[in-house]
């Protein structure tokens, strides 16, 4: 019996490890540079907004990031507030990667060399907020 349960821990761990490999194959942490810009433009082929007092900025409900040679990618795990904020600059992005959806699941955002969001920070400031309420 002992000998069963050894062979079928056994299988059971490669199994879950068999399956686990295409799933993870699908993503991958990457780097890409671009300019954040409206989501419903980037579809169309528009650069939008024009400037930080377009009013489109307002009314664009997501914002993307648009490489170098017109590709977009949707940053899902990012507040739109956090995009609108640097709508047009040029940025940087560390994540993951998946290209069948076109999305970044984004671990840290820099602008000019700075790191202005990362989801560790993020996480130990909901953290540290959790502590002080009551």
């Amino acid at each position: 019996m002992k000998r069963f349960r050894k062979n079928f821990a056994s299988l059971l761990f490669v199994g879950l490890i068999a399956f686990a490999l295409p799933l993870m194959a699908g993503t991958a942490m990457e780097t890409k540079t671009g300019t954040i810009e409206g989501l419903a433009c980037a579809t169309v082929g528009y650069t939008c907004p024009i400037d930080a007092a377009d009013p489109m900025i307002a009314v664009e409900r997501d914002f993307v990031l648009m490489d170098k040679s017109g590709n977009f990618y949707l940053m899902p795990n990012l507040d739109r507030g956090i995009k609108a904020r640097y709508a047009l600059k040029t940025v940087t992005v560390k994540g993951f990667v998946d290209e069948k959806y076109r999305s970044i699941r984004v671990e840290e955002l820099i602008v000019d060399g700075k790191v202005v969001w990362s989801q560790a920070k993020e996480r130990e400031m909901r953290q540290r907020l959790e502590e002080r309420t009551f």
